[in-house]
């Protein structure tokens, strides 16, 4: 049976950053005090019975430096400090795992083009000319011209050479592809 969960409002006094949470988010901080701020505190912090974070550093940086004094929480009691150090490691490290679909990222960001600034989140809304112009001349990584995410080229031959053609922009320039 599935575990039930349920958020509560903790204090962020209340609450402890791990001090050898190996993670370094500092840079992230910014864009997400901007989700917070635009679409408000929607994925809570995990946490054990005695407030220690496991997951969620960066939400909680981002809360102190906005001066909330509550946060959303999820207590995780039922996990061992073993446990919860687990799956603070695997929890920052599945997200990795991820990748676009350059061509849906693109479509989603046309989509939202005037309603919302989404460059605050790292995403390159220029057109798709001057995205195209911004290849890298490191043979390892290739700009999408449609959304500017920077990807590996190997990533970029897989979703499809369409989404990396453009008057200004040649994959085939940039260096052998082996």
């Amino acid at each position: 049976m599935q575990e039930r969960i349920e958020i509560t409002n903790w204090h962020v006094a209340d609450l402890l950053p791990d001090p050898d949470n190996p993670r370094r988010n500092d840079a992230a901080v910014p864009g997400v005090k901007e989700s917070i701020r635009q679409f408000g505190f929607r994925v809570p912090i995990v946490i054990d019975a005695e407030g220690h974070v496991a997951a969620g550093h960066t939400r909680l940086k981002a809360a102190i430096e906005l001066g909330l004094d509550e946060v959303p929480c999820v207590v995780a009691d039922k996990l061992t400090k073993k446990q919860l150090k687990a799956f603070q490691l695997a929890d920052n490290k599945t997200g990795e795992f991820a990748s676009w679909d350059v061509g849906l990222l693109a479509t989603e960001l046309d989509d939202l083009a005037g309603a919302f600034d989404m460059s605050v989140f790292g995403f390159d809304m220029k057109p798709k000319k001057e995205k195209a112009a911004k290849a890298t001349k490191d043979p390892q990584w290739v700009i999408c011209p449609r959304c500017g995410a920077r990807i590996l080229r190997q990533k970029a031959i897989e979703y499809s050479t369409e989404d990396f053609e453009s008057e200004s922009y040649d994959p085939e320039e940039e260096g052998d592809l082996e």
